[in-house]
């Protein structure tokens, strides 16, 4: 009843309607908070929680009393926090910051998206009352600013027609002349603000119209409401609810309201001409959700186009008439960041969506402007005729701003009067506004702007007729050549091509885009580029970078003939008296060539010799020769003709007459000093090494020999530190004449590298010749094996003739008879000659050859090296076979254990190696290779590069093959094959052998005779033992043995041998054999090496470790019964790896030794005692009373509980193994592993 007689004489007017106003708004935000609590306290009593600490748990406890609250939108968030103390009403945080004062925080900030007000029902009579107060008239100003407070706090039905009111009664275009001119003049501003203070804000309709609007549902009903109003085309400034509606939804009220609008300077001066008083017509297109979204994109615009902001100034608190600097309350400096956008202009642009007349009318009405944001948009507008605005700004450039900025603030903060009288407030509004000097537009067309309208024209459609439009900006503006090459990438290849050939490639278009045209030409492989290419080349008068990479393009392509092209890199000679062109254009083409090392015009090494003749290029020349990889004759030749050059320039530069200082100065002696330091022997080892890299296999003899010519008169010049190894390069070079199919022209060479190393040379120098010649030889691929052998006679017939003619050692009866000179010429002949015979002789031979050639060797060797000339001839013939069993196992790749049987084909076991298969491929695939169906339960793995595998699709018939290989294993089965066509691993097994068998030659050689064989037998055996070892031949011992010659060594001796090979480690058959021949000739140490060969053979990793072990352990055991010997102590690791079949073999051996040998196995094995062998019970009753004593303690170790606390059998043993792996260790070594107390 209080409440009731309350609001009664509000109605009546008894309470003032200024005062009744304020004291309904807090009235309703007290009803509010009290609704809130009301449904916390439902919560307590119905058992819900209402802690932090259970929300954050993850409680469910919101969703009954969420009904007090409306959102506004239909989204609404997943988690509501209601058990917050306090209400979070975000809009009427809204209201109270006003967030939509654009010259306050320099932005529009909308309401927050996830907003909610309380239900008006809550307040009913309050609001009712709120409405009479409303129409009274009295105090209007200050009633709609309370209205807005209680809009902000609730919503619903009576709160909407409270507000609608409100609306009603404002006129929108004063509200924006008042928003315009209301700080200029602060007791205007006063009248209008909330609580009618100076530095807040006079808009009240912005508020009522976006709370109005903030719900979704009733909105396209309330924004028709405002259509039928005679201004309802203002409303696009108040807020963006109304105009983001409108863009979205409803486009034929936007081109109503945007036929009602007129631009600056056309009809009457409007409020919304002024910038940055509120939202801006041209926003109206970024109210879409395009990324990143119309809040973002609000958030991120500010003053993207605002002149220099002046000296903030404030409004004043005084009174009093005229024009003042004032001190105004709640100013902030003003920020005026750079604007903000994305790599596609700006964000939240929907405009596609408008209707054609829509956009024109858009593009005329608010893109008047050269803002960036502006043009930006322009392009946007894809149905209205944005070219044509495009073009009219680009036809203006350069256009100066005709409104000179005169340091006014444009965000309206500068007091023009700070007080006044009036008698009528909206006639003094428009009375001051129309005073307002005129509104500031942008309208320069500068190089900024002339750039961000560029850049954003690459997103229009019409990309012939802008690229066409922009052509001739295109040496002015940077943007303008990643516009066009975005433009006419997108146009069909046909229409690139013209627009490349008018636009882009005429020498007006600029440099830059010069350079475009000629990439895209590749890239977007047009047709017929070369009339393009001449076209741009204009005869050679083009801009010297684009004739450099008009050369590097013509060069690039495969599809021109040399014959065509060939007068593009005439322009050297054309343009011979301008040097620097010709200087800079051959700098950019020897760069290019160097990173494209693969050349495809021939002529173009002859125009690189010619170029190294230009100043400061001749080192680029060089090496752009020296890393090309084509056309290798003309590179050879043209790399002879700098060399004759260079060669020419040394003589032109004897007596210092060039000098660094004349070369700094004047070109041409820049050139001669260039062509002089390629003449250092460093530098010409450098060039020998890059020619030796080159394909030199079929290039032509003559440009080869033309060029080691040049190289050979550098050497044979004045000696430097160099000349050793530039003549070794050289060499190597030369070597490369010496072809595997043309064994005719072998001795022509080889004659002529002899003499010319012989007329001019020194030992030293032949016997690099020989290392050369070696070197190249053994690195030969000659298939067939006569071919070989000729090949090496031919190479032996030139080290003989050597040998005995150019380093023959004459034998004097008196070494006085020679002076000093002579000694020292004797002494260099004698290195040189057994560098041949000791090293590069062996080094040929190595790889293989017959009985005939190492005799040829053997004989040449001098008596007294023979030990160290065998003991380097075997390790070098043994290093290549190995090299070549690598390669061979590294080209038979294996494939993984998985595979694909086939039902019914021929066991792998059964498939014999050499047989020849026919089949088709399974499964190809670049990662397990290639596998073939040829019969057998197993696919077998072709065994190709694995570059050929594309070569092989699953269905192929493929023939021609042989089985390989077969591996065999308990987990996998392995078969390879290979085409008979590819010989390349029988050549790698050929060459192994074959290496193989030169050093049991040596071995043998070595040897003999038998009476110097003690001579050096640790040498013998040390060399025999790798032999052995390696066993390519798959000989048997007894056969090696005949490498030694006969009589064999002595016992001892033959006791040294073994040992040598048992070190290697040998395979076990091998090992075996050995063995057992000791045994009959030398038992004991035969007894002695068995027990190391055991501990040693223990952790090989094969499948037959245990048998393999116990027939050794028979083998041992046999020979010491035979021979009467003792039984060797054997180590734990052996003994633990005994098998049932050792144990009883051992246990019923007449030696006591074997027998505790057995009884050490079962104690190292860790037997459970319901498994211990009958061995162990029969030892017990041993005859020998040592054994049986130590069978009954082994029994009553293993099976008593109480010696190891209650755990018996596989407990006992294992806890005993790890103490004595630990703490025991020491005392373990120094008893024994076989002493009595360790079982």
């Amino acid at each position: 009843d209080a409440v009731r007689l309350i609001l009664d004489e509000m109605e009546s007017g008894e309470i003032p309607t200024r005062e009744a106003s304020s004291l309904l708004a807090r009235r309703v935000l007290a009803l509010v908070h009290k609704e809130a609590a009301g449904h916390k306290h439902n919560l307590a009593r119905q058992g819900k929680s209402t802690d932090r600490e259970d929300y954050d748990a993850g409680m469910p406890n919101g969703r009954i009393s969420s009904d007090w609250r409306v959102w506004g939108r239909r989204r609404r968030p997943k988690v509501e926090e209601l058990c917050m103390r306090d209400v979070h009403l975000l809009a009427r945080q809204w209201v109270a910051d006003e967030h939509w004062d654009v010259p306050k925080h320099h932005l529009y900030d909308p309401v927050p998206f996830a907003t909610y007000r309380c239900r008006d029902s809550v307040a009913g009579p309050e609001l009712a009352v709120f409405l009479k107060l409303l129409t009274s008239g009295r105090s209007r100003r200050h009633v709609l600013w309370q209205v807005v407070d209680v809009a902000s706090t609730v919503t619903g039905p009576e709160t909407t027609n409270l507000v609608g009111e409100a609306i009603a009664g404002l006129d929108a275009r004063q509200e924006g002349m008042a928003r315009c001119m209301a700080r200029h003049y602060p007791y205007l501003n006063a009248a209008l603000t909330n609580g009618e203070k100076q530095d807040r804000s006079c808009d009240v309709l912005t508020p009522l119209v976006e709370l109005w609007l903030l719900d979704d549902g009733p909105r396209d009903g309330l924004v028709g409401q405002l259509m039928k109003r005679p201004d309802f085309q203002y409303f696009l400034f108040f807020g963006t609810s109304f105009a983001r509606h409108l863009s979205n939804a409803r486009q034929e009220w936007l081109h109503q309201a945007l036929e009602r609008l007129t631009p600056p300077g056309q009809g009457e001066l409007e409020f919304y001409h002024y910038p940055r008083r509120g939202p801006i017509l041209r926003q109206v297109a970024q109210l879409g959700s395009a990324v990143p979204g119309w809040r973002k994109t609000l958030a991120l615009e500010r003053g993207d186009w605002q002149p220099a902001a002046p000296s903030a100034t404030r409004l004043s608190k005084g009174s009093g008439k005229g024009k003042c600097k004032g001190k105004g309350k709640g100013r902030r400096a003003p920020v005026m960041p750079e604007p903000v956008q994305g790599p596609q202009g700006p964000g939240g642009v929907q405009v596609y969506l408008w209707h054609p007349d829509t956009q024109a009318a858009f593009l005329q009405k608010a893109l008047y402007g050269t803002d960036s944001t502006s043009l930006a948009l322009i392009p946007r507008l894809e149905f209205a005729t944005s070219t044509a605005r495009a073009k009219e700004l680009l036809d203006a450039y350069p256009k100066e701003q005709p409104q000179k900025v005169d340091g006014s603030d444009i965000w309206g903060w500068e007091v023009i009067q700070a007080a006044g009288a009036y008698s009528d407030l909206d006639a003094e509004v428009q009375r001051r506004f129309l005073e307002l000097p005129l509104p500031w537009i942008p309208d320069a067309v500068g190089d900024a702007e002339l750039e961000c309208l560029v850049a954003a024209l690459g997103r229009a459609d019409e990309d012939a007729s802008i690229i066409q439009m922009l052509g001739r900006f295109a040496g002015k503006v940077k943007p303008v050549k990643e516009t066009m090459t975005k433009l006419v990438a997108r146009v069909s290849p046909a229409d690139a091509r013209n627009l490349i050939k008018q636009v882009m490639l005429p020498r007006k278009s600029g440099v830059a885009l010069q350079t475009a045209g000629l990439r895209m030409l590749q890239e977007l492989q047009i047709p017929e580029p070369l009339e393009l290419y001449r076209a741009a080349w204009s005869n050679g008068q083009c801009p010297r970078d684009v004739a450099g990479i008009i050369l590097a393009k013509v060069n690039a392509s495969q599809c021109f003939s040399p014959e065509d092209v060939r007068s593009f890199y005439s322009f050297f000679r054309q343009m011979a008296g301008q040097q620097d062109e010709c200087v800079y254009v051959a700098g950019l083409l020897l760069t290019q060539l160097m990173e494209r090392p693969s050349w495809s015009l021939p002529f173009l090494p002859e125009v690189v010799a010619e170029l190294a003749m230009l100043p400061g290029l001749t080192n680029d020349a060089v090496q752009a020769l020296k890393t090309s990889t084509s056309h290798v004759n003309e590179i050879l030749h043209a790399l002879t003709k700098v060399l004759v050059s260079s060669r020419l320039a040394e003589r032109a530069a004897a007596g210092d007459r060039l000098s660094s200082e004349l070369a700094a100065k004047q070109p041409e002696a820049r050139v001669l000093n260039d062509l002089y330091q390629i003449r250092s022997f460093a530098s010409l080892r450098d060039l020998a090494r890059s020619v030796g890299l080159m394909q030199l296999a079929d290039c032509d003899p003559d440009a080869l020999l033309g060029f080691v010519g040049e190289l050979l008169r550098a050497w044979q010049g004045p000696r430097q530190n160099d000349s050793d190894s530039l003549l070794d390069c050289t060499l190597a070079v030369w070597a490369k004449l010496l072809r595997p199919g043309q064994l005719d022209t072998w001795p022509a060479v080889l004659t002529a590298m002899e003499k010319r190393l012989a007329r001019c040379g020194s030992p030293r120098d032949l016997g690099a010749l020989v290392a050369a010649i070696v070197a190249e030889v053994s690195s030969l691929s000659i298939a067939d094996a006569a071919q070989h052998g000729s090949a090496l006679a031919i190479v032996r017939e030139m080290i003989q003739r050597l040998l005995s003619e150019h380093l023959a050692v004459p034998q004097f009866e008196s070494k006085h008879t020679m002076d000093s000179i002579a000694k020292a010429e004797m002494q260099k002949r004698c290195e040189a000659r057994n560098q041949v015979v000791l090293k590069q002789w062996p080094a040929l031979l190595a790889n293989g050859c017959t009985e005939a050639e190492t005799a040829q060797l053997f004989s040449a060797c001098p008596e007294g090296k023979r030990v160290e000339f065998a003991d380097a001839f075997v390790h070098a013939a043994m290093q290549v076979a190995t090299k070549h069993r690598e390669a061979l196992a590294k080209w038979r790749q294996k494939r993984p254990d998985q595979g694909w049987r086939h039902e019914g084909g021929i066991p792998v076991d059964k498939v014999q190696v050499g047989s020849e298969a026919t089949g088709r491929v399974t499964n190809s695939s670049a990662e397990f290779g290639v596998f073939i169906n040829f019969g057998c339960v197993k696919d077998g793995r072709l065994n190709v590069p694995t570059s050929d595998w594309t070569n092989y699709r699953v269905g192929d018939e493929v023939t021609g093959m042989i089985v390989n290989k077969v591996d065999i294993k308990k987990t996998n089965q392995f078969i390879e094959l290979i085409l008979v066509r590819d010989r390349s691993s029988q050549l790698e097994a050929q060459s192994s052998v074959s290496s193989w068998q030169v050093a049991c030659r040596t071995v043998q050689w070595l040897s003999n005779p038998p009476e110097q064989r003690n001579l050096h037998l640790s040498t013998i055996s040390s060399l025999w033992a790798k032999v052995m070892n390696a066993n390519f031949g798959d000989l048997s011992f007894e056969e090696g043995l005949g490498l030694l010659g006969s009589p064999l060594p002595q016992p001892k001796d033959c006791s040294q041998l073994v040992n040598e090979l048992l070190l290697g480690p040998p395979e076990r058959d091998m090992a075996r054999q050995a063995l057992d021949w000791l045994g009959k000739v030398l038992p004991e140490d035969a007894v002695r090496l068995w027990t190391a060969w055991l501990e040693r053979a223990t952790g090989f990793a094969d499948t037959e470790s245990e048998a393999a072990n116990a027939s050794d352990m028979i083998a041992l055991l046999r020979l010491c019964e035979q021979e009467g010997l003792e039984l060797p102590k054997i180590p734990k690791t052996v003994a633990r790896g005994f098998v049932l079949e050792t144990l009883e073999l051992l246990a019923a051996s007449k030696m006591p030794e074997a027998r505790l040998l057995a009884l050490q196995a079962l104690w190292e094995q860790h037997w459970q005692v319901e498994d211990l062998p009958s061995v162990l019970i029969d030892l017990k009753s041993d005859p020998c009373e040592v054994v049986a004593v130590a069978a009954r303690n082994l029994w009553a170790t293993l099976t008593s509980t109480e010696a190891f606390g209650g755990q018996g059998g596989q407990g006992a043993a294992t806890s005993s193994d790890e103490d004595s792996d630990s703490e025991n260790g020491s005392e373990d070594e120094e008893t024994g592993s076989d002493s009595a107390a360790d079982w």
